[in-house]
């Protein structure tokens, strides 16, 4: 199985936060995760984040976003009129729906953490146990 992974479902993983645990074996089991080319600047934006509250320092932050460099993901062009498009259509911000553009351009489950992007994605979401 191929599928989108948004930036909150990654961050959740990469940060170690309990909300990982209910799809972490759904991402080991999938053959292919496909992300638009924000989705390394989203990660790097939540690292930063994470610093300016405290939660991490600049040198940990910066660790953890190398441990991304092995993760097996493809970046997947997204044309900025698409995911325009698809944050007209469903009130979203361009940059999560280059997410859900890429989902439907390639007829395939998204997996995200976003309420928003999860009612926009509609039948696309991967629904997950609370």
């Amino acid at each position: 199985m191929t599928l989108v992974l948004d930036a909150s479902a990654a961050a959740a993983v990469l940060f170690r936060e309990p909300s990982a645990e209910r799809f972490v074996r759904l991402l080991f089991e999938t053959s292919e995760v496909i992300v638009p080319p924000i989705f390394p600047f989203e990660l790097a934006n939540v690292a930063r984040s994470k610093v300016l509250r405290h939660e991490l320092a600049w040198s940990d932050a910066e660790a953890l976003l190398g441990e991304t460099q092995g993760w097996l993901v493809t970046l997947v062009d997204v044309g900025w009129k698409d995911a325009w498009s698809v944050a007209r259509r469903h009130g979203l911000t361009v940059y999560d729906a280059s997410y859900l553009s890429l989902a439907i351009a390639r007829d395939l489950s998204l997996l995200s953490l976003d309420d928003a992007l999860v009612r926009a994605a509609g039948k696309r979401a991967v629904r997950l146990r609370s």
